[in-house]
C-alpha cells in the first residue's frame, strides 16, 4: 500500500504520510509500525534522488528536517530495545534504518544498526544507490571505522 501511495507510483508524499498516520492511530502501542514511517521517509528520499538535478543534490537535507530527525531518533530508540526486533520485517526495517542513517551522514548512530544486521542485506533500499551489496558494504565500512 505504501508503494502504491508513493510519488513513484500514483500517489504523493502526503498520501503516504496520511496512510502511515492512519495505521499508527489504530494499531496497538506494541505493534512495529515504526518501520512503516521510516520506509515512507526513505521512499521520499529515494524519490528525490530519482528526480535528478538540483533536487537530487540536496536530497540529504531531508534528514535535517525536524520530522525526519524525529523519525530517525524514534527508530534508533526502537532498535536499541531487543524486545522490538522479533517481527517478520525486522531485518528489512533495520536495513532501512541503516540506509537512512547513512544518507543522513550519521555513521556513529549507524554502527549498532549494522552490527545488529550482521551482514544481512535486503535489496531495497540499498538498490536505490547502486548494487545493494556494494552499497551496504561501503556504508557499513564507513560506519564501523
Amino acid at each position: 500500500m505504501l508503494s502504491y501511495l508513493s510519488p513513484a507510483e500514483c500517489g504523493s508524499h502526503m498520501q503516504m504520510m496520511d496512510f502511515v498516520d492512519s495505521v499508527q492511530a489504530c494499531m496497538p502501542a506494541t505493534a512495529p509500525t515504526l518501520g512503516l514511517e521510516l520506509t515512507a521517509a526513505a521512499r521520499q528520499y529515494i524519490n528525490t534522488l530519482d528526480t535528478g538535478g538540483p533536487s537530487a543534490l540536496l536530497a540529504r537535507d531531508q534528514w535535517r528536517h525536524r520530522a525526519d530527525v524525529l523519525i530517525l531518533e524514534r527508530a534508533l530508540a526502537w532498535q536499541r530495545d531487543p524486545r522490538c526486533l522479533h517481527h517478520a520485517a525486522a531485518l528489512a526495517d533495520l536495513n532501512t534504518l541503516a540506509f537512512a542513517l547513512a544518507a543522513a551522514r550519521r555513521p556513529h548512530d549507524a554502527q549498532p544498526v549494522f552490527a545488529a544486521l550482521g551482514g544481512i542485506v535486503t535489496p531495497w533500499p540499498w538498490n536505490a544507490v547502486g548494487d545493494p551489496l556494494a552499497a551496504y558494504a561501503r556504508e557499513s565500512r564507513r560506519a564501523l571505522r
